[in-house]
């Protein structure tokens, strides 16, 4: 009935923020849409807005819906936001801990947020070092991926693991030869390494 109803009123409506106000009208309990205004109240940074909708949407979500893992992300994004950040990393958690219960593969956006709460806010490098390799074991996913890679390449220099950080940036700039940001670590990193060598150090005694 909704994706009918949607197909009916696209036409008529100007953005899809309209058309999900108009449809909580009459379908108050819609978690879809609920979310979605959620959502978008959080990126733009009204706080105050998004998280009453966003539990609304949780609490109307069916029980087993794959569905309520994205209410709850954006939930653990909204504590992050607020500067909750043990309370974000425990939602994030939660989330991650009922895929591995499930035997289904987390999306690899989880991963990579958990991975940054831990790394800069938390200083628990080890631990996301550990989501960022796991987010790497999955098929590649674009941007989630390549952002996956560039924070643990960030991991690799902080922690002096020069190969590995070099390595894992050549892989990138070969597939991402026009992003400046992966082409100046790579290029960066390779001055470190060259600075460290043995033969730099015998060219300088000479």
């Amino acid at each position: 009935l909704f994706i009918i109803t949607t197909a009916l009123w696209v036409p008529h409506w100007k953005s899809r923020t309209a058309l999900a106000e108009r449809t909580l009208e009459w379908q108050t309990d819609n978690y879809v849409m609920l979310a979605f205004l959620g959502e978008e109240a959080l990126l733009e940074g009204d706080l105050e807005s998004s998280k009453p909708l966003l539990e609304k949407a949780l609490q109307d979500a069916p029980i087993d819906l794959k569905y309520r893992h994205h209410i709850e992300y954006l939930l653990a994004l909204w504590a992050g936001k607020s500067g909750q950040l043990n309370e974000a990393a425990s939602q994030l958690e939660s989330i991650l801990e009922s895929h591995r219960s499930s035997n289904t593969t987390p999306p690899i956006h989880y991963l990579v947020q958990a991975a940054y709460i831990y790394d800069v806010h938390l200083d628990q490098t080890r631990k996301a070092e550990s989501y960022l390799k796991s987010a790497l074991d999955a098929p590649w996913d674009g941007n989630f991926s390549k952002d996956a890679a560039i924070r643990l390449a960030d991991i690799y220099i902080k922690t002096h693991r020069t190969s590995q950080a070099i390595e894992l940036l050549g892989f990138l700039a070969a597939n991402y030869p026009g992003n400046d940001e992966i082409i100046q670590k790579f290029r960066a990193i390779q001055g470190i390494a060259s600075i460290n060598s043995p033969t730099h150090f015998a060219v300088q005694e000479k």
